[in-house]
């Protein structure tokens, strides 16, 4: 997240605090309100006009913001890894080009898995290649939002399976992650062999059967 965008939600955050104490310093001064009301007046996370977003709490839900993307419907349906980005964001910048080789290393297996980089407003700049393999979409200016980005989340038929805030994990810490839960929830693998080709650095490798990390990974993908 570029330092400005830091910057912003900082004081963002501390406005609504400033509201939320002058709100509860108010509602004391009135007959028969005591203390426990401040507490019971913290700034809301979402709000018709805001919205602060925590992608490590969506795990096991439906993507909240699914219906505030222009591509929401096509997300709806597969298995998705989503890259949530400011185009003022220099850690955005460094990851984007990563995610479109990985996007390029996946080609054939788009049906099993597919790149989606989304940006937040305001918008900017666009930070993918005239070329790239990624889906390209944009979160709704309807509200502002805050997060730090990059954000990333993996996504099977719209519900959330893993995320991550403030860094964009590479390709084996995504798989990593996704095989050390392999036994659980919609990645559970019913024990059928698979074969898959990545196509890494232009070399293409090939996995079968066996308990490869990689193989655990995509075969869970088929399921």
């Amino acid at each position: 997240m570029s330092k400005a965008n830091n910057i912003l939600l900082k004081a963002f955050g501390l406005l609504l605090l400033v509201g939320a104490i002058l709100k509860g310093t108010q509602l004391l001064t009135e007959p028969g309100v005591t203390t426990p009301v401040l507490a019971l007046n913290e700034p809301a996370n979402t709000t018709s006009s805001y919205e602060i977003l925590e992608p490590e709490t969506w795990v096991g839900k439906k993507l909240p913001l699914i219906d505030y993307i222009d591509i929401g419907e096509s997300l709806e349906k597969g298995n998705w890894l989503i890259l949530l980005y400011h185009y003022d964001c220099p850690d955005c910048a460094e990851a984007i080009p990563k995610y479109e080789r990985m996007a390029r290393d996946l080609v054939g297996n788009g049906d099993f898995l597919r790149i989606a980089l989304i940006e937040m407003p305001p918008y900017g700049p666009p930070l993918a290649a005239p070329d790239s393999l990624c889906t390209l979409g944009r979160l709704a200016n309807t509200k502002q939002w805050f997060v730090t980005t990059p954000a990333v989340v993996l996504l099977v038929d719209g519900r959330v399976n893993h995320a991550w805030e403030a860094k964009a994990p590479d390709f084996d810490a995504i798989l990593s992650k996704i095989a050390s839960s392999e036994e659980k929830g919609p990645f559970a693998h019913n024990g059928s062999c698979y074969e898959f080709t990545y196509q890494q650095s232009k070399t293409p490798k090939r996995w079968k059967g066996g308990r490869d990390v990689y193989l655990r990974f995509l075969v869970s993908l088929f399921n």
